[in-house]
């Protein structure tokens, strides 16, 4: 019985031919899927941990109001925001200078009210933060909201992590649905503008558009839209809320100068840092699962 099985299994394999680009393909995906789906479970981890020491310091000083550490205020409470219209290709200006002062760190709110103020241009409708993170979170400043628009509800998130370019590595041609732009200054946009997920694995409607912005200093900015109300849930939307040229425009705004400027305040886990996050190996992305070959430019 064990010769006849061997048997038969060796000769249902002599002429299996896998589709490897295919599989690659569908390998970069997961890798992304998976990281994302990581940050949220985080970010909601830490929003727990938050809510009850702050519950605690209630029951302790009742009556007592403070705003959260962290969140930059400007005159009557709200939070300071930078001008979001001009894109930025002077891609070093955020890092702190010799003899200038760290910058301060950037807070979920933050993120969440520049996002904001980069989507107005596009008269989103029945906007609905999701979720966000701050510089000092675990994953580092993020921020994701709900939009309305004529084709229906999806979302944009966008998040600020340190990765260089030269950290990307590229194996032949870049993978379906992925293009590179060379800026100016030499900095790069990876641009994926496709399906969410691979063939045969999640909803076929489903649909993705990711920039990243890889800049001379060795951060990374990314902004993803997605035709869905919330990740990995149905399709609410026939089309992603922005547009390509509408994601470069919010992705390389100055608006993200603080957080980024904050992400490079903080030290790198060779300098003894925080060692939690390791460092990203390969193509776009936020994290450490990421796939030999370029992906999406993301993450979060």
């Amino acid at each position: 019985m064990t010769d006849n099985l061997n048997g038969v299994m060796r000769s249902a394999t002599e002429n299996l031919h896998p589709n490897i680009g295919k599989l690659t393909a569908g390998g970069i995906e997961r890798g992304v899927r998976k990281r994302r789906v990581r940050r949220l479970s985080q970010i909601a981890g830490a929003a727990a941990s938050v809510t009850a020491v702050f519950g605690a310091v209630a029951l302790v000083a009742p009556g007592h109001t403070s705003s959260p550490a962290g969140v930059s205020t400007a005159a009557g409470g709200a939070p300071a925001v930078a001008a979001a219209t001009s894109p930025s290709n002077a891609t070093t200006e955020a890092a702190p200078g010799p003899g200038k002062p760290a910058a301060p760190p950037v807070s979920g709110g933050d993120m969440t009210t520049w996002l904001e103020q980069t989507l107005a241009p596009y008269h989103f409708t029945d906007e609905k933060a999701q979720n966000k993170a701050g510089s000092d979170d675990f994953g580092g400043p993020y921020a994701m909201i709900q939009v309305s628009y004529a084709a229906g509800t999806g979302n944009v998130s966008v998040d600020v992590e340190r990765s260089a370019w030269s950290d990307q590595h590229f194996d032949g041609s870049l993978p379906p649905y992925i293009s590179i732009d060379t800026l100016k200054d030499g900095s790069h946009l990876m641009i994926f503008n496709g399906p969410e997920w691979p063939a045969g694995n999640g909803d076929p409607t489903a649909k993705r558009l990711e920039v990243s912005w890889y800049r001379n200093d060795g951060t990374m900015v990314n902004v993803m839209a997605l035709n869905e109300a919330t990740e990995k849930g149905a399709t609410t939307a026939s089309k992603t809320p922005l547009t390509v040229d509408q994601a470069k425009q919010v992705v390389e705004s100055r608006v993200w100068d603080k957080a980024i400027a904050a992400v490079l305040a903080k030290p790198t886990p060779a300098s003894g840092g925080d060692k939690s996050k390791p460092k990203p190996a390969n193509g776009g992305g936020n994290g450490s699962d990421k796939a030999a070959t370029p992906t999406a430019p993301s993450s979060r």
